[in-house]
């Protein structure tokens, strides 16, 4: 069982490369994230730069985003999705890379990842969690899809197995806590919302 995990989560970037399309295709355009995206940018500078983690092809998040002001950085590892997401917002920035490496010492008024930052490993999210917080400005604000409970499972993307993974949301709690966010809500499952589980941190040191 573990070494087939391992192999899945090998293959999820291979996976998302070579399915871009049929991902793209396939995504739901409903925007059924909408309230959440609102509470996360309510607070935000207008105008202010926002990092998109696991961007993908750019819609519907990165497209809301967009539409609201905002000037947006755009990471994923799957080349395919960035050629995409470039067509159509050739004005914004598009980063083929991992989700785990620095954005040249950047700091962003909001950082999201919506089913993105869980396709790292529980490791791999331990070490890039405190990266990605320190990236956040003062009174900014980060939002992140996750487990309702710690593990790996797997989904899938245009019928081919990728990999998901998730701490316990204690665990994110307190990494947040200790880089500065003191508001820190999480929502296990929210029906109104894909049954997504989503926690969003509000950085207000000054």
């Amino acid at each position: 069982m573990i070494r087939k995990m391992q192999s899945i989560r090998k293959q999820t970037q291979s996976v998302y490369h070579n399915r871009a399309r049929d991902f793209d295709k396939e995504r739901s355009r409903s925007l059924m994230e909408k309230s959440w995206l609102d509470r996360f940018l309510a607070d935000l500078p207008e105008s202010g730069n926002i990092l998109d983690l696991g961007c993908g092809s750019g819609e519907p998040i990165a497209a809301y985003l967009i539409q609201q002001g905002f000037k947006l950085v755009g990471v994923d590892y799957a080349a395919a999705m960035i050629e995409i997401a470039e067509r159509r917002f050739p004005d914004h920035t598009w980063l083929v890379q991992d989700l785990q490496q620095p954005i040249d010492g950047r700091k962003f008024n909001g950082v999201i990842s919506w089913n993105g930052f869980f396709h790292l490993s529980p490791d791999e999210q331990r070490k890039a969690l405190p990266m990605l917080a320190n990236s956040v400005e003062a009174g900014g604000n980060m939002m992140l899809t996750i487990g309702d409970v710690p593990g790996e499972v797997t989904g899938t993307v245009a019928g081919e197995k990728v990999y998901h993974a998730s701490l316990d949301p204690t665990e994110y709690h307190t990494v947040l806590s200790q880089t500065g966010f003191s508001e820190i809500e999480f929502q296990a499952q929210d029906p109104e919302c894909g049954y997504h589980s989503i926690l969003l941190a509000k950085n207000k040191q000054a």
